[in-house]
C-alpha cells in the first residue's frame, strides 16, 4: 500500500466517501473519548443488552465497522456472546469478527487475555498489538502457551508505534484526529511531523497485518479492547479508524 497515496487527499477529502461506509461505535461509557474524536460514532452502553447493535449491524448495509469497547469489556463480551450467540452468528452471516487487544507487558494485562482466548478461542480473529506505551519486559509474553496457542490459531501481531507525548497532548487538547493534525496550524510544524510519522509506522504495520485479515466477499468487524483505558488502546481504535478512512482496502469501502 502507498503511504504517498494515503497523503494525496485533504482530510476532509479523503474521509467523505470512505466515512459513509464506515460505522463506528463507542462503547467505553466511562472515558467515551472515541466518540469525541469521531461524532459520527454510535454511543452504546458496555453491557450485554447495550451492545445488541453489534448484532443488528450483521443486516445493516456497510462492510466495514470499528467497536470500541473500552477497558476490561472481557466480561460484558463474553456475556453478550453468551445471551445473544453473537461470535456464532457473525459466521453465518459471513462476518470476520476481529479481536484487538491493546497487550501491556503485565501479568494483568497477559491475564486477561488468556481468558478471554481460552472462553473465545478460534473462533474470532486475533490482532495482537504489543504497546510501546507501557514500559516492562516482553520475554514473559513470548514464553507463554497463551501466545503460542494464539500463533498456532493464525493470530497477528504488531507492535504500536510510540507518538511523541506533547504532539498527542496536543491533537487530544483540540480533539483532532490524526489525519485533521496534518493540517491543522494550531499545532507546530514539528508536533504535526511526529504525528504524521506515527500514521505512518501504524499504516505499515496495519497494510501487512491488517489488509488480510479484512473479508473481500464480506463484513468485517473490528473490536478493540484492553486491559485498561489510556494511550494503549485509544490510540489503537483511532489508528486503525485514521487508517480505514483514508487508506482503507477497495472492499471496506464498496
Amino acid at each position: 500500500m502507498s503511504l504517498k497515496r494515503t497523503e494525496s487527499l485533504s482530510p476532509a477529502a479523503e474521509q467523505a466517501g470512505a466515512a459513509q461506509a464506515l460505522k463506528l461505535y463507542d462503547a467505553d461509557d466511562v472515558n467515551p473519548s472515541f466518540s469525541r474524536f469521531y461524532p459520527q460514532s454510535e454511543q452504546l452502553r458496555l453491557t450485554a443488552k447495550g451492545l445488541e447493535p453489534l448484532f443488528n449491524w450483521l443486516e445493516a448495509p456497510g462492510s466495514l465497522a470499528v467497536a470500541d469497547l473500552g477497558a476490561r469489556a472481557r466480561h460484558t463480551l463474553l456475556e453478550f456472546d453468551g445471551s445473544t450467540g453473537f461470535f456464532d452468528t457473525a459466521a453465518k452471516y459471513n462476518t470476520a469478527v476481529i479481536v484487538c487487544v491493546a497487550l501491556t507487558p503485565s501479568n494483568d494485562s497477559i491475564g486477561l487475555l488468556k481468558k478471554l482466548y481460552e472462553r473465545l478461542g478460534p473462533r474470532v480473529t486475533w490482532l495482537i498489538v504489543r504497546s510501546s506505551f507501557a514500559h516492562g519486559t516482553w520475554e514473559v509474553w513470548e514464553n507463554t502457551a497463551t501466545r503460542k496457542a494464539l500463533v498456532e490459531a493464525s493470530a497477528r501481531e504488531i507492535l504500536a508505534p510510540t507518538l511523541d507525548a506533547e504532539a498527542w497532548a496536543a491533537i487530544d487538547k483540540h480533539s483532532l484526529t490524526a489525519v485533521a493534525a496534518a493540517d491543522d496550524k494550531r499545532l507546530p510544524l514539528a508536533l504535526r511531523s511526529h504525528v504524521f510519522r506515527w500514521r505512518q509506522k501504524y499504516a505499515a504495520e496495519f497494510a501487512r497485518e491488517v489488509t488480510p485479515l479484512i473479508k473481500t466477499d464480506g463484513k468485517t468487524l473490528f473490536v478493540v479492547t484492553g486491559d485498561k483505558g489510556g494511550v494503549g488502546k485509544s490510540s489503537l481504535a483511532r489508528a486503525l479508524t485514521d487508517w480505514f478512512l483514508t487508506a482503507t482496502p477497495g472492499p471496506a469501502v464498496a
